[in-house]
């Protein structure tokens, strides 16, 4: 009879796990996807950088003074944008990890239970 008991607590417990998978494979899905976008964005900002710094040779080696400070304060704002980019990516990725440990220590503790 216990060991009747004990299977009965197991599928309830793999019924439950398995709706929280599936919560958690939408969570990492649109985890990555987000990831994705940003990635893709810090991507273009980098180029935007690029194109940047061959405008502030260019300008130096033109001698082009004026031109030297409007590039300069172009690629000040574009490393900002990047900076902030790079934040949100930093809290995405720290968010994910923040929910492996969930996961992990939610099934290491449902496993306990079963013992």
């Amino acid at each position: 009879m216990e060991n009747q008991i004990n299977i009965i607590d197991t599928v309830q417990s793999i019924s439950v796990n398995f709706e929280n998978m599936t919560n958690d494979k939408v969570f990492m899905k649109q985890t990555f996807t987000e990831f994705e976008n940003i990635l893709k964005l810090e991507d273009s900002i980098l180029d935007q950088l690029s194109d940047k710094q061959a405008l502030l040779r260019a300008s130096v080696t033109e001698k082009n003074w004026e031109k030297l400070t409007d590039v300069v304060s172009q690629i000040n704002s574009v490393s900002d944008s990047f900076m902030e980019v790079d934040k949100k990516r930093e809290d995405i990725k720290t968010n994910y990890q923040l929910k492996i440990y969930d996961l992990i220590l939610t099934s290491w503790a449902n496993s306990e239970q079963n013992c």
